[in-house]
């Protein structure tokens, strides 16, 4: 039986979606376009968990997200940069990160083991620029950080990528580990997902209106 950690960390993937939806009306097009981030992740979650609980390989599903989920945050990052070059060069990177993580999968890895090569690859360059896109925000000529939906897509985005990283590295070292041992770092980053989540959700709850003082 799946430790409640995992089952919260999976169903915490609907938070951000259900804020999303509630606060469609004021949502920014990046934002709106997040949520077909948050959708796959979830669907694929959700898959990954039912090919586990079946006792079927479901590494092979994480070999192909890697690609989703690069493209989509490079993407979104790149979206962000007011620098034409670093925008210019984000964007030619994620075809160019497509197709060697297509030759990783299919000449130097196996689908049976966790991707080891574009996967903590591609947590460090989303990790660099979820520090470097906080960094840059300007708050002289925005408003506050907690009212920016790219403050907690990017922290939320950095707090995971960066925690994890040690974790996507080591995936199948921890394999060999003994059982209750490598369960408490799954769990581990189960509960950095599920951080994630709460700061994706409140990337979408920050764009809520604040009342006027006075206003009923």
């Amino acid at each position: 039986m799946a430790h409640p950690i995992l089952i919260i960390s999976l169903l915490s993937g609907i938070v951000p979606l259900v804020s999303a939806i509630a606060l469609r009306s004021f949502l920014t097009w990046e934002v709106k376009l997040f949520v077909i981030y948050l959708i796959v992740n979830l669907l694929a979650d959700v898959l990954m968990a039912f090919l586990a609980l079946s006792h079927i390989n479901n590494l092979w599903l994480t070999h192909f997200f890697i690609l989703f989920e690069y493209s989509f945050f490079v993407g979104l990052f790149a979206s962000w940069q007011q620098n034409g070059i670093l925008k210019l060069t984000l964007r030619i990177s994620i075809p160019l990160f497509v197709i060697s993580g297509v030759v990783s999968t299919f000449l130097l890895q196996s689908m049976h083991e966790f991707n080891t090569i574009t996967r903590p690859t591609s947590s460090f360059v989303i990790m660099a620029l979820s520090a470097f896109t906080l960094i840059g925000l300007d708050t002289a000529k925005e408003e506050a950080f907690f009212r920016q939906s790219r403050f907690w897509i990017a922290a939320g985005a950095l707090l995971y990528f960066a925690g994890s990283l040690a974790v996507v590295c080591l995936s199948n070292v921890i394999l060999s580990w003994p059982a209750e041992r490598a369960r408490l770092l799954f769990e581990l980053h189960a509960v950095l997902n599920l951080t994630a989540n709460m700061f994706y959700a409140a990337g979408y709850l920050c764009l809520m209106p604040r009342r006027k003082l006075g206003a009923q």
